[in-house]
């Protein structure tokens, strides 16, 4: 296993673990290297998406599988409109990623994930308990397993 990351801040909780600091847009690692990759909470602190999902693509063996978790946009402009709320009332603010710059929807990661020739791609949304909002694509995670 190997694990990656663009600052060197990462390594320090992979005590024992193989590390790279490398970016997702640039990996150092041969075509068809792994079967799995993951990336979780990674795509929306970076502008050039698709780039790293193509990156990602590269380096897959045929069948590995990519895992992107990442916040929903729909979710995140939801807190917005929360947050501003709870603040005039209360102070206090609706939890979400404040470090989320590019956000994606299902539709939006759809296109970039269009990009590669996946054999297939499954979509699905997660919320933390307790699920208190009633429709999967408000919930606040979008995840998207891509066989390639």
């Amino acid at each position: 296993m190997v694990f990656s990351d663009v600052t060197e801040e990462a390594q320090k909780y992979l005590q024992g673990q193989t590390f790279v600091k490398c970016s997702m847009t640039s990996m150092p690692f041969p075509d068809e290297s792994f079967d799995k990759v993951l990336c979780f909470h990674v795509l929306a602190h970076f502008k050039d998406g698709e780039h790293g999902i193509k990156e990602a693509f590269r380096v897959l063996k045929k069948g590995g599988r990519l895992m992107i978790l990442t916040p929903n946009k729909y979710y995140v402009y939801l807190s917005w409109i929360m947050t501003a709320i709870k603040k005039s009332r209360s102070g206090k603010r609706f939890k979400y990623d404040t470090t989320a710059r590019w956000l994606y929807s299902k539709a939006t990661l759809r296109r970039q994930l269009n990009t590669c020739a996946w054999s297939s791609i499954d979509y699905s949304y997660f919320q933390s308990a307790p699920r208190l909002l009633p429709f999967e694509w408000l919930r606040a995670k979008l995840i998207v397993v891509a066989t390639k």
